[in-house]
């Protein structure tokens, strides 16, 4: 975090002669810069209290001035007609701007001494740039009634510099305790911030918890249900369908090597669907026998008369053991198991994303962390300027 050098300026700690320091709770904070507040409040209310007395009088006396001037004869001083004529011009800009002056003045209802500062600078500022012209051009005829209705206006800008002089720890007091108080109103948001993300954190880990106590019991469950007789058998089933199945597998091996493919391909050699299946049973001989039930190589034995009992039998052989497969496979119970362990992964992924999810909650932490410890930093030393340390 970042404070231009203005913090340095007005956060600078000054120097006294205290030595000792209240030490209060961050809690207390609030009720303290509330006290502080209305201690500067009553402070500046007799300031401008004072100022406001002065301003009536002030008022009455440039009235009286004003009033002096407008009753003067320009007409009747010695000198000549054009030079009378810028006179009396300047003296009634002149006078326009002092009663635009006064006006503001009057209308002056600041309840912040240093608004009051600002505001009314800018009008004596604005004044002066302003009526300057006009006031060198009057007095040339008119010398002692705008001598002393510009001594009038100078008196009072003279007080109200005193007074700000003597009362301008008053602003920077001011200042510094509203720094404060937007100091404790972040701490406040970022120590709501940890709380949520804190809270959030120890969801996750209530989630991530459930899921591996719903992995456990499925484990468990798991593990009784391939204890069970039901399920053993199923296994030996199993065991005894991919024994059928390697037999087979050699079965139909042996019943392709007694196949003689260079004569069946001989003799239909000028029929291209009949070749495309002798090279196709060639090729993959069990795929195209499973998928056709070994019907289309059987006929094209039969049509070039080159089938033979030993063929037919070990044919029937296989349809055999095909259908004794299929018997068995019916005879097979779903396995439980595979559904749970499919859960068993569902939840896996899921803990993998809390556990990120945990992860970045953790980050998110650190980071406010570290910005409410900066923030700490600069109250404290703002709080030297009053004396007070704060617990936190």
């Amino acid at each position: 975090m970042v404070f231009n050098k203005l913090f340095e300026k007005i956060f600078k700690k000054e120097k006294d002669s205290k030595t000792s320091k209240k030490e209060i709770s961050f809690e207390e904070t609030e009720t303290w810069i509330i006290s502080e507040k209305e201690k500067t409040k009553n402070t500046e209310k007799e300031i401008l209290n004072t100022i406001e007395n002065k301003k009536k009088q002030f008022l009455e006396e440039i009235k009286e001035n004003i009033k002096n001037i407008e009753e003067l004869d320009v007409d009747s001083k010695d000198a000549d007609k054009r030079i009378k004529k810028i006179v009396k011009k300047n003296v009634n800009e002149y006078l326009v701007r002092v009663k635009k002056l006064t006006e503001n003045i009057n209308k002056l209802d600041e309840n912040s001494f240093e608004a009051f500062i600002n505001t009314i600078n800018n009008n004596f500022i604005d004044f002066e740039k302003k009526s300057i012209l006009n006031y060198e051009k009057a007095i040339f005829l008119i010398d002692k009634p705008l001598v002393d209705l510009r001594k009038t206006i100078a008196d009072f800008s003279n007080f109200l510099i005193k007074v700000f002089e003597k009362n301008k720890d008053i602003i920077s007091v001011s200042r510094k305790l509203s720094f404060v108080q937007e100091k404790v109103q972040e701490i406040k948001v970022f120590n709501k911030k940890l709380l949520e993300t804190n809270e959030n954190i120890k969801q996750i880990d209530e989630k991530i918890k459930n899921l591996e106590q719903e992995n456990k019991k499925i484990l468990e469950n798991i593990k009784n249900i391939k204890e069970d007789k039901e399920y053993i058998e199923n296994l030996e089933k199993i065991e005894d369908i991919k024994k059928e199945e390697t037999k087979l597998k050699k079965e139909l091996l042996n019943l392709k090597e007694m196949i003689d493919f260079k004569a069946l391909g001989n003799i239909f050699h000028i029929d291209e669907n009949k070749i495309k299946v002798i090279k196709n049973y060639k090729d993959d001989f069990e795929k195209h026998y499973l998928n056709d039930n070994g019907d289309n190589i059987l006929k094209l034995l039969d049509d070039a008369k080159l089938n033979s009992s030993e063929i037919i039998f070990k044919a029937n052989h296989i349809n055999n053991i095909q259908k004794e497969i299929i018997r068995k496979k019916a005879t097979i119970n779903k396995d439980k198991t595979k559904d749970l362990l499919v859960d068993i992964d569902k939840n896996k992924k899921e803990i993998e994303n809390l556990s990120l999810e945990k992860m970045n909650e953790h980050k998110k932490y650190k980071k406010t962390e570290i910005a409410k410890e900066e923030l700490i930093v600069y109250l404290k030393k703002t709080l030297d300027y009053f004396n007070i340390k704060l617990d936190i």
